[in-house]
């Protein structure tokens, strides 16, 4: 069996500097530290001293006793990988796949050890399972609705997840004495006692919910001593009128051992400590792979809707199915959070301290004085932070892991001596963090993400229960309800004197006191209202127990009376600019941000917005709702897809002014069409950065990108560009653009550098929209009537866009002539109007297009071009299926998409068309002649290219580029041009004759034999006449030259090489 120990991790990775000696045999290579011990106790001390003194990346660690082998990393979201012999006996897929990794060991592979996708996919596959089958057992043992058979189900679920962390964190014994793993406790629950389900109610509802430390027996003499949680997780629940502790769950003792089987496979890891495992090994489960399971969870719920257990099944690929149909469903990689969320926080921190320069935290903790780091710490502890779709909480996480970073390093270099991390944490959830949710199991998941990040930082001995932070992640509808909209009328309510007599009882002891609540009460405003609920919302985070129930009833009363005045006057506010009934507008459920968040809005709104809002416009919003946001609360939203909504909602409402707003959302947000008003508006606005998210989501085709504003109306032009390297998982900047459109122009985010030369040169030509031309799309809701086979004389042929290619039409089809639109049957350019995206051997687009000179109908998946009195269609068609203008539309018009780019008016509009190029159709049309036969006839390839790349695109960079080529002296005024010196060689074709016998033969199956005769003599005469000119022009020793010196411009090499 292989030891990997020093000397085989030498062999794999070659020989580590000796230099460095801690505090015996040492080993440090480069960014990885290897420590050899006897026990695992010793080498998790050694580590634990090493982590205090420095942060490396990797630390490799050996025991002799047992030869197992320890890896941590500084990094990642999971930060332990653990070998031991016996386990990996055990051959299950997550086993061989690292023993695959250990045996093959590179640099470039050791994070793979890490790697927990296999984990993450069996894991989410096998969770569906325990939810499908609990959900039917509580249905029909309850007589509830399937939704919330589910749902019930899912709470459970989450209880004993939690569960297994606080085990793994070591909060539960056994008799008072050694610690108790989740296995073990749950293993005993099934064996030892004779109702599991009651004993798990126990567990939950009266152990974990009440104050003090309980005791759960086990057997008749052993005791499980547990810790008081609380924090509304281990709240009982009322489901359709069932508490969830009256719930009734009959499984048998097998259908127990069942649930608990696949989860006891798994190392559940709540902190850095490395730890072993014996039996089946699955892997290890981390707080953030149970986020991203659960994330995935949320957006299938949302897209589920109406649920019947029995048509829920698991895919092969693991997925949900509802029926047949996939429910597919994504998780926020961690590291697209963590840049939107560091380039949102810091930038923010920075400017209130009023540092302009580009700098890392690391260095400025370093460079500036203990007074900034003070003042740091001041504006950190303020600092608001808002996600309005926060789902699972992957962004809220984020967000807090910063705030904790850097108020800990500026702590450090303070050596200020309060920093415990769990107080620390517990700080930041309660008041720098908040989300809003419609889904209610989604705020669920995030309370729990939370609860678990808190968690992991507890010391055993000082364990303190859970906060209450249900009045920072609430349910509601972000997208309806007062926010800083000015209410038509004046908001007063008088409050029940049963809620002051309920207040009095507390006998709140703080420098408010109760006289000035009850004077705040008694004022009967709403803002005085809400500032009785801020206050005492403050003092139940903190609250355990009783007291906290109390103080729970108390803020939902008065909120109660609030809410149905606000709900009455907004409902009166937007009711007047257009009719919509009271029953619609709660089926809404408004979302009162100034009554919930009351103290922040008194401020003007949070500091930072931040998130994943939902997308899409098909099937999210109904027909109704869209109305109702356009007319009652008048917001503009062209695309009709619900992350507009969310982004003007975000920016307008809910971020204070010169607050930071940071989204991901559609990629075609910034070159689409219907996105023009979206832009125009941004523009209004202080936009910093964008970052190229592409395809940001797993097995989500769309592609996104994040937009980085400040709430200031100050338009910044000079804007820094980032894009997300999938493959490697990381966030790269590009440098700074310059934004040079204007209003709902499109963001040429790629116009930078290099390309930004090329960009100033190219936009100084008019556009095809400058010339008289009319572009449409081919005729729609025809495809029904389209034959495969021309069944009758008046049937006429027909493209679409899959029948063409560059230059060629690949096939026909037919339609009979009484469903045609006449307006196609003229000549006219054809192009696919789904644009190919093309890989290798670098990504680059390709139009794909043909000149139609006899006039053949075309249907809605291609792009039509009319001829017109300054626009050549052959010339046009050159210009299009060149290099020069495929790479211009692929960097600027689609900002480098790879999918959603059709070529549309609105695209095809920004094509530049060089100077003069009229002067030149004679030859080009031609040239295209060439083209359009050669690839028709397949006749000889070779040629072909020639004509397309090294003629056509070298004539087409000689017209754009004529300036830069005069200015570089590339060649002189005097010379002739590369167009004139091809002219001379250039014969025409019997082209026009050659194409009506050529789709004269495609059509009839009764080609003549005098026409196929006819045919050919002509096709042979083409073909010499056009190798005759090839062979002219290769053997020209001034066009070569001419070619070469155009083609070693480094604007040509740029293109030309996909740079």
């Amino acid at each position: 069996m292989t030891k990997y120990n020093l000397e085989y991790l030498q062999n794999r990775l070659g020989t580590f500097n000796k230099d460095f000696k801690y505090p015996n045999k040492r080993i440090l290579g480069s960014n990885l530290i290897y420590i050899e011990t006897q026990t695992k106790k010793e080498l998790n001390e050694c580590i634990d001293k090493i982590k205090d003194k420095m942060n490396p990346g990797y630390i490799w660690g050996y025991v002799n006793s047992t030869e197992s082998t320890y890896v941590t990393r500084a990094f990642g979201e999971n930060q332990i990988f653990t070998y031991n012999p016996e386990v990996f006996k055990n051959r299950t897929e997550y086993v061989k796949g690292k023993q695959k990794v250990l045996n093959n060991l590179t640099e470039d592979s050791i994070n793979e050890l890490f790697d927990q996708k296999i984990v993450f996919n069996h894991f989410y596959e096998k969770l569906w399972y325990l939810r499908i089958d609990l959900g039917k057992e509580i249905r029909d043992q309850n007589n509830l609705s399937d939704n919330e058979s589910l749902m019930a189900a899912q709470h459970i679920i989450d209880r004993i997840l939690f569960t297994y962390f606080i085990c793994g964190k070591k909060l539960l014994n056994v008799n008072g004495k050694e610690p108790i793993s989740g296995q073990k406790l749950f293993t005993n629950i099934i064996s030892r006692m004779p109702d599991p389900w009651r004993c798990l109610k126990t567990l939950f509802f009266r152990n974990f919910a009440k104050n003090g430390t309980q005791k759960l027996k086990i057997g008749s003499k052993d005791y499980i001593q547990t810790r008081y949680l609380n924090g509304g997780l281990f709240r009982p629940k009322i489901i359709e009128g069932i508490s969830e502790e009256e719930l009734i769950i009959k499984y048998t003792k097998k259908q127990w051992q069942d649930l608990f089987e696949p989860l006891n496979k798994y190392t559940w890891i709540i902190e850095d400590e490395i730890m072993d495992y014996y039996g089946e090994y699955e892997g290890n489960l981390t707080p953030e792979i149970i986020g991203h399971i659960y994330e995935k969870f949320v957006i299938t719920m949302v897209k589920l809707d109406e649920i019947k257990l029995e048509e829920l099944k698991i895919s092969d690929k693991g997925e949900l199915l509802k029926g047949n149909k996939e429910i597919g469903a994504y998780y926020t990689e961690e590291y697209i959070t963590d840049f939107i969320s560091q380039n949102t926080i810091k930038p923010k921190l920075f400017d209130q301290l009023g540092i302009v320069e580009k700098i890392d935290f690391d260095d400025f903790v370093n460079a500036y004085s203990s007074e900034v780091l003070e003042e740091a710490l001041g504006i950190l502890d303020k600092m608001t932070i808002c996600d309005p779709a926060c789902g699972s909480g992957a962004f809220l996480i984020k967000s807090g892991e910063i705030l904790l970073e850097y108020k800990s390093k500026i702590n450090k270099k303070l050596k200020n001596k309060n920093m415990d991390l769990y107080n620390l944490k517990k700080y930041i959830i309660i008041n720098n963090l908040y989300g809003v949710d419609i889904q209610e199991g989604a705020i669920e998941i995030c309370k729990l993400r939370l609860w678990l990040w808190l968690i992991s930082s507890s010391k055993n001995q000082k364990f303190e229960p859970l906060p209450n932070i249900e009045y920072n992640f609430i349910i509601g509808n972000s997208l309806m309800g007062w926010a800083k909209e000015k209410l038509g009328q004046n908001l007063l309510v008088k409050i029940d004197e049963s809620v002051l007599n309920s207040i009095e009882s507390l006998n709140i002891n703080n420098e408010i006191g109760f006289n000035q609540i009850k004077e705040n009460l008694q004022n009967n405003d709403i803002q005085s209202y809400a500032e009785v609920i801020s206050f005492l919302k403050n003092i139940y985070s903190y609250s355990t127990d009783e007291e906290a129930e109390k103080l729970k009833d108390i803020i939902e009363s008065i909120k109660k009376f609030i809410y149905k005045e606000v709900d009455r006057i907004y409902f009166d506010s937007i009711e007047s600019k257009g009719r919509i009934n009271f029953v619609d507008y709660e089926n809404f459920n408004p979302f009162h941000w100034k009554v919930d968040f009351n103290k922040i809005f008194k401020d003007g709104g949070f500091d930072i917005v931040i998130g994943n809002p939902p997308y899409g416009f098909r099937g999210v919003l109904t027909a109704q709702e869209k109305k109702i946001f356009r007319k009652n609360l008048e917001i503009s939203f062209p695309t009709g897809d619900i992350a507009e909504l969310f982004f003007k909602r975000g920016l307008n409402a809910l971020v204070k002014p010169n607050g930071y707003f940071s989204f991901i959302i559609p990629k075609k947000s910034i070159y689409g069409e219907s996105w023009g008003e979206l832009r125009e508006y941004l523009r209004n606005y202080y936009t910093f950065f964008f970052s190229d998210a592409g395809k940001a989501f797993t097995d989500v085709k769309l592609e996104m990108i994040v937009f980085g504003l400040v709430n200031k109306l100050e338009r910044n032009r000079n804007i820094e560009i980032w894009y997300f390297n999938q493959s490697q998982n990381i966030a790269k900047t590009l440098g700074e653009v310059v934004d040079s459109n204007n209003g709902s122009e499109p963001f040429y985010i790629y116009s930078l550098n290099r390309n930004a030369e090329i960009y100033d040169l190219l936009k100084e030509y008019k556009t095809l929209n400058d010339f008289d031309t009319r572009i449409s799309m081919g005729q729609s809701n025809i495809t029904k009537y389209m034959l495969n086979e021309r069944e009758n004389k008046e049937d006429i042929p027909i493209l679409k866009g899959k029948d063409i290619s560059q230059y060629q039409i690949r096939n026909l089809h037919y339609l009979p002539y009484s469903n045609v639109e006449k307006e196609y049957l003229i000549p006219k350019l054809i192009i696919q109007k789904i644009v190919s995206h093309i890989k290798n051997p670098f990504p680059h687009i390709q139009l794909m297009g043909i000149v139609d000179k006899k006039g053949i109908f075309n249907i809605h998946d291609t792009a039509v071009l009319y001829k017109s009195e300054k626009i050549n269609l052959e010339s046009m068609l050159l210009l299009m299926n060149s290099k020069i203008i495929s790479w211009f539309l692929y960097n600027f018009t689609y900002d480098r998409a790879i999918r959603t780019m059709d070529m549309i008016a609105y695209y095809a509009n920004q094509i530049p068309i060089p100077t003069n190029l009229e002067n030149y159709n004679n030859e080009l049309e031609i040239i295209c002649d060439y083209l359009l036969f050669l690839n028709q006839t397949a006749l000889n390839k070779e040629i072909g290219d020639f004509f397309k790349n090294e003629i056509i695109d070298t004539l087409f960079y000689e017209l754009y580029f004529d300036k830069k080529i005069k200015e570089k002296r590339i060649y002189f005024d005097s010379e002739e041009t590369l167009m004139k010196l091809v002219s001379n060689y250039l014969k025409t074709v019997e082209f026009d004759e050659w194409e009506s016998l050529y789709l004269n033969k495609l059509l009839n199956s009764k080609f003549s034999l005098k026409n196929q005769l006819k045919l050919e003599k002509i096709s042979k005469i083409n073909l010499e006449i056009i190798q005759d000119v090839s062979e002219n022009i290769k053997h020209d020793v001034n066009i070569q030259r001419k070619i070469e010196k155009i083609r070693s411009m480094s604007w040509v090499k740029l293109i030309e090489e996909g740079i």
